[in-house]
């Protein structure tokens, strides 16, 4: 329970990321007031890629056709979070991967992600399996050979 609590609100965390994303979608969106998530979405990413190009531990470098990428992501905020930890951070990535003896976190984290995206916006579209499916074809790079 206590592991639960700071994945939900550490910091860096991925509760505490999906909730600055949707306090970055928020805020763009009272900007540029777009008719679909997506063009929010994709102004999210593209911002965070220019950033992360000092981390050479990232995964953005293959991603390849943004629309695409927002083709996969239906517009839901819990997508979006975990392509972006996972694109930006190996520990993350290692997390939710199974290690050699099966082992991963994989369905804490997206139980957490879940539950704060849902709790925080209305920009959650999945139930729970489908963005776990999702999340899992990130985990296996299937998002990254677009």
């Amino acid at each position: 329970m206590f592991t639960k609590f700071l994945l939900k609100n550490g910091p860096g965390s991925p509760g505490n990321t999906a909730k600055v994303l949707i306090d970055q979608f928020n805020q763009l969106n009272q900007r540029i007031l777009a008719s679909e998530p997506n063009e929010i979405y994709t102004h999210i990413l593209t911002s965070r890629i220019m950033i992360s190009h000092a981390n050479s531990q990232n995964y953005y470098s293959r991603l390849y056709d943004l629309d695409k990428i927002m083709e996969f992501i239906e517009n839901d905020i819990c997508t979006l979070t975990f392509l972006v930890l996972f694109s930006e951070s190996e520990t993350f990535r290692t997390a939710v991967r199974p290690n050699r003896y099966g082992d991963s976190s994989f369905d804490i984290v997206t139980e957490v992600i879940f539950e704060v995206c849902k709790k925080n916006s209305w920009l959650s579209q999945f139930d729970i399996d489908k963005f776990r499916d999702k999340s899992n074809k990130i985990c296996r790079l299937h998002i990254y050979h677009f």
